[in-house]
C-alpha cells in the first residue's frame, strides 16, 4: 500500500549491532520467523524495528511490530526488481544443471589446451612436477593432477607438428607473394641466432608475420634461408627480404636469385627486393658513443630528482604519467638517456620551486647549459623513438604507415643543423649520413605504399617531396610514378608485347619529365586515346578518384578488399607491396639490446626443440590476437 512506504532512514544491518540482537528475545519478535524477511533488512531506530528494505529494488516500508507481513508479501508480488532477479537465479540454475549434465573430462583435449598455455607463456615443461601446481590442478579436478612431464613434452611435439602443417596449407593457398625477414639473436653466449619470419597478406586481407626459423647463426645465413624456401615451398611466392646485417643481404640475395622463378616481381625478374630494417637502421644512428657531456647532464637531473624522498616521490609521480615505453636494464642506452632527460623536463616544468618546498641540498638543478643540452637532445630523439614505435607496432604493420614517422625524423635532422651547441649534444653530422644512406633504399617503396593509399595518393607525395627537395622535387615524384606504372603492367594479365614497348617508351621518358615535360599520367592518357588502348585505365581511374577521408580507423586492408573487384590489378599489388617488412625485430623488443625471448635459448634442452618451442608459441600467440 502507498500509506505503508516511508521516507529513507539510516539503514543498520544485524551485524552492526550484533551484541544487541543477541540479547534480544526472538519470541518477541516474532515477525522475523516470516520467510518474507529473508528479502527484506530491518531498519532499526532508537533500538526498535521501525520499516524494512526491500533487498530487490530498495523500496523501504513499514516494518513496525503493529503492521504485520502481509503488506511485504504484496510488494514481493509487484516487485520489478525481484522479478530480474529470480530471472536471473532461474537462468543460471538451469546453465549449472545444463552443463552439470553435459558435462564429460576429456583428458585428452585438456592436455592439450594445457600445454598450448605451457608455451605460449614461456613456461618451462616441468611445471607439471611442481608439487603446488599439480595441488592446483587437484583442486580443479582430482583425476586430472598428475600430468607426467614427457607427456606434455611429447604433446608439444605434436602441436608443433600440427600447427606447422596447418600453417604450410595457409601459405600455399594464399594468392599474393611472400617476404622474408632475417633477425640476429644475441643472448651473451658465444654463438647467437638466427631468427627467420614469414610475412604475407592472406586471402582474407589480414597481415601475418610468422617465425618460421631459428637456428644458430653459425650455419650460412644463405643454407638457412634456402633450406626455408624449400621447406615451406616458397619458390614461386618470395618477393624480398628485410635484413639486418648488410652481409646477410649479399650472401642470401645472390644465392637465392639464380633459383627464383616467381611468376610476380617487384624489383626485376629473378631479383628480390632487399630492405634493411628499419628499427636496426634506427638504432645505428647512435652505433657510436654518447657524448660524455650529455650522459653527465643525465646523471645530475637524476640525482637533483631523487635526492630526497619528497623529489622521488614527485619524480614517481612523472614517471607515471609519461606518454613513454618504460625502459629495462636491457634497453638502448640512448632510449635510457632519452627518457630520464625527458622525464627530468617534464619534472622541472611541474616542479619549479621544488627547492622551496624541500630544503635545499649540495645537489643542485642541471645549469642552464645542461637544460639546453637536454631539450635538443629530446627534440632529436624523440622522432627516433616515434619511428620506432611506429615501425614495432604488431597492429600496424602494412608498409604504407610507416613513411610519415620517417619523413618526420628526416625534417628533423635536417632543420637540426642549425641548431646552437648541438655538437654537444650528438653526432648530427654522421646520423643524418647513416639516415641517408638507409633513406635511399626505403623511399622509392615507402613512396609506392603510399601512393596505394587511397587517403594519399601521388597528390600527398607531390607536396611532401616539394616541401622536401625543393627543385628537385620532380625527379623524384617521376621515379615514382614510373615505378607504379611499371608494376601496374607487370602485375596486368592482360600483358603483351605492345604493352612492354609502350612501358619502355615511358621509362625513356623519365628523363625530360623530370626536367619539366608532360608527366607519365598526361602521357598515358595520351597513349590511351590516340592508340585506343585502356592498359592504364584502371590506374588513372584509381589516381583521378577522390580521396578516402584521413581518420585514425581507416583499415587500408579492408578498404582494398571491398575495392578488390573495382581495381583488380592494383588490389594484387597493393598486396604484395603493403606486405613488405619494415623490420627483422620483434616488436617487444624494439628498445632492447637482446630480443626478449632469448632468454629460452638457455634451458637445457637440444636447439631443435628450442627452435619448436619458439616458432610453436609465436604461431599460438598469432593464432590468439
Amino acid at each position: 500500500m502507498l500509506g505503508d512506504e516511508i521516507a529513507p532512514n539510516h539503514i543498520i544491518h544485524f551485524d552492526d549491532h550484533a551484541d544487541s540482537l543477541r540479547t534480544t528475545d526472538s519470541s518477541k519478535h516474532g515477525r522475523f520467523k516470516s520467510k518474507v524477511w529473508k528479502e527484506f533488512t530491518p531498519i532499526l531506530s532508537a533500538g526498535k524495528v521501525q520499516s524494512a528494505q526491500c533487498k530487490h529494488c530498495g523500496k523501504q516500508l513499514s516494518g513496525k511490530t503493529s503492521g504485520g507481513t502481509s503488506h511485504l508479501s504484496r510488494h514481493l508480488k509487484i516487485c520489478t526488481g525481484r522479478s530480474v532477479t529470480n530471472a536471473r537465479c532461474q537462468q543460471g540454475s538451469s546453465l549449472q544443471h545444463t552443463l552439470s549434465k553435459n558435462w564429460n573430462f576429456d583428458r585428452e583435449e585438456s592436455i592439450e589446451e594445457l600445454t598450448r598455455a605451457i608455451i605460449a607463456n614461456s613456461c618451462a615443461f616441468s611445471i607439471t612436477s611442481n608439487e603446488k601446481f599439480r595441488k592446483f590442478l587437484a583442486g580443479i579436478n582430482p583425476t586430472f593432477s598428475l600430468v607426467p612431464q614427457a607427456t606434455v613434452e611429447e604433446r608439444f611435439l605434436s602441436i608443433f607438428s600440427k600447427e606447422k602443417l596447418k600453417l604450410k596449407e595457409e601459405i600455399s593457398l594464399t594468392h599474393g607473394g611472400v617476404f622474408l625477414s632475417l633477425g640476429n639473436w644475441e643472448h651473451g653466449l658465444e654463438q647467437n641466432f638466427l631468427c627467420l619470419r614469414l610475412q604475407y597478406i592472406d586471402d582474407n586481407w589480414k597481415i601475418n608475420r610468422k617465425i618460421i626459423r631459428c637456428v644458430c647463426s653459425n650455419i650460412a645465413a644463405k643454407c638457412v634461408v634456402k633450406e626455408a624456401i624449400d621447406d615451406w615451398s616458397l619458390k614461386h611466392k618470395i618477393l624480398g627480404l628485410a635484413y639486418m646485417c648488410a652481409s646477410d643481404k649479399t650472401r642470401v640475395t645472390m644465392d637465392l636469385e639464380e633459383n627464383l622463378s616467381g611468376q610476380n616481381y617487384l624489383v626485376a625478374k629473378g631479383k628480390l627486393l632487399t630492405i634493411p630494417c628499419m628499427i636496426h637502421a634506427l638504432h645505428e644512428l647512435f652505433d657510436w658513443e654518447l657524448h660524455d657531456f650529455i650522459l653527465q647532464t643525465g646523471v645530475t637531473c637524476f640525482r637533483y630528482m631523487t635526492f630526497s624522498p619528497v623529489r622521488k616521490k614527485k619524480y614517481e609521480e612523472i614517471l607515471s604519467k609519461l606518454c613513454l615505453s618504460r625502459p629495462s636494464f636491457g634497453s638502448k642506452r640512448w632510449y635510457l638517456t632519452f627518457y630520464l632527460l625527458k622525464a627530468a623536463l617534464q619534472f622541472l616544468k611541474a616542479f619549479p620551486n621544488i627547492e622551496k618546498e624541500d630544503p635545499p641540498s649540495y645537489i643542485g638543478p642541471p645549469s642552464p647549459q645542461q637544460l639546453e643540452a637536454a631539450e635538443n637532445f629530446c627534440k632529436i630523439v624523440e622522432p627516433i623513438y616515434d619511428a620506432i614505435k611506429v615501425v614495432s607496432d604488431p597492429h600496424c604493420m602494412t608498409f604504407n604507415s610507416y613513411f610519415h614517422a620517417l619523413w618526420s625524423l628526416r625534417t628533423t635532422l635536417q632543420e637540426s643543423s642549425t641548431v646552437a651547441n648541438i655538437d654537444h649534444v650528438l653526432d648530427l653530422k654522421n646520423m643524418q649520413t647513416q639516415f641517408d644512406k638507409n633513406w635511399r633504399e626505403w623511399y622509392l617503396w615507402l613512396s609506392i605504399a603510399v601512393v596505394l593509399d587511397p587517403r594519399y595518393k601521388i597528390r600527398f607525395l607531390e607536396l611532401r617531396f616539394t616541401q622536401g627537395f625543393g627543385h628537385d622535387a620532380s625527379i623524384y615524384i617521376s621515379e615514382v610514378r614510373g615505378k607504379v606504372y611499371e608494376l601496374f603492367i607487370q602485375y596486368s594479365f592482360h600483358v603483351n608485347e605492345q604493352s612492354v614497348d609502350m612501358l619502355n617508351e615511358i621509362i625513356r621518358d623519365l628523363h625530360l619529365d623530370a626536367y619539366g615535360c608532360e608527366s607519365l599520367y598526361d602521357m598515358s592518357q595520351s597513349y590511351n586515346a590516340q592508340e585506343g588502348h585502356d592498359e592504364f585505365k584502371e590506374l588513372n581511374e584509381y589516381l583521378g578518384a577522390e580521396l578516402c577521408t584521413q581518420n585514425e580507423d581507416f583499415d587500408i586492408l579492408k578498404w582494398w578488399k571491398d575495392n578488390a573487384s573495382m581495381y583488380p590489378t592494383l588490389a594484387r599489388l597493393a598486396r604484395d607491396v603493403l606486405a613488405i617488412p619494415g623490420c627483422a625485430v620483434s616488436s617487444d623488443s624494439a628498445f632492447l639490446e637482446l630480443d626478449e625471448r632469448a632468454s629460452i635459448l638457455y634451458r637445457k634442452v637440444s636447439l631443435e626443440v628450442i627452435e619448436a618451442l619458439i616458432c610453436t608459441q609465436d604461431w599460438i600467440r598469432s593464432s590468439q590476437e
